[in-house]
């Protein structure tokens, strides 16, 4: 199985002219998106209509830019992307819902963060407190949910260990599954975001894959490209960002195989 990979393309950041014809820089049927196509869910969801007569399958979750305008309801942003993108039948919204084609099955959560991640070079303290400083005390409602979105990826994946119909898994998850994809004090070039990150549980989702069916996890957040093999597994993750980051006014999907 092939598929492009897309993630933090911030198409509202961007001017018309840098916008990516997805019709010229495509390299497969299948496009799986790590979150945070737009701070504007409407446009969230045209994106992915766009890009849904393109390709066959278009594989999603949704990143915290999603959610940006109605935090602390972290309830919103998927119950309308839910509702919008069941009238597109080719766009997957995994959210709560494992996508399997060819007995590959996606499985994703935005991820979030619990202010640990980075630790000891960021304190959860010092994490919480820019998390503040920047935006309001819901640091707890984030850790929260943060957890709650790791344990689902735990548990499911779990269970998947013993679906005989299940011979591979990709993990689609916005944040980074492990402290070695982040990049402090590159992006964000205040190493304290280092704690907006992830959860630093994640790694024990891989140490639950004892039948080895994870080929690939794929994510986003850090603007910073990253790519590695660990455990076997393809940890991969093609950011576009914003003009004010890495500036990436050409941008192609990256193409995986599994």
């Amino acid at each position: 199985m092939r598929f492009d990979l897309i993630s933090d393309i911030h198409i509202d950041k961007w001017d018309t002219e840098f916008q990516t014809n997805w019709a010229k820089t495509k390299k497969s049927d299948i496009c799986v998106i790590a979150g945070d196509i737009s701070d504007n869910i409407t446009q969230t969801v045209e994106e992915l209509r766009e890009l849904a007569s393109l390709y066959t399958h278009v594989i999603f979750i949704e990143g915290n830019h999603e959610h940006q305008h109605y935090w602390p309801d972290f309830n919103f942003a998927p119950e309308y992307l839910k509702n919008k993108l069941s009238k597109i039948s080719n766009v997957h919204y995994i959210y709560n819902d494992i996508f399997v084609l060819d007995k590959v099955a996606f499985i994703g959560k935005c991820g979030w963060w619990d202010f640990k991640f980075a630790e000891p070079l960021v304190s959860e303290k010092v994490g919480r407190d820019r998390f503040i400083q920047d935006k309001f005390d819901i640091c707890d409602e984030i850790a929260n949910k943060s957890n709650e979105e790791f344990q689902y990826l735990f548990d499911n994946i779990n269970l998947l260990q013993f679906n005989s119909d299940i011979e591979k898994i990709v993990v689609v998850t916005h944040t980074a599954p492990l402290p070695k994809f982040i990049s402090p004090g590159e992006y964000p070039p205040w190493p304290e975001y280092s704690a907006f990150q992830g959860n630093i549980n994640m790694p024990m989702v891989v140490d639950i894959d004892f039948r080895k069916k994870i080929k690939a996890w794929v994510f986003g957040h850090n603007h910073d490209q990253k790519k590695d093999i660990y455990k076997g597994i393809l940890f991969l993750s093609n950011p576009r960002g914003r003009p004010t980051d890495y500036n990436r006014e050409v941008y192609f999907p990256i193409v995986i195989e599994i």
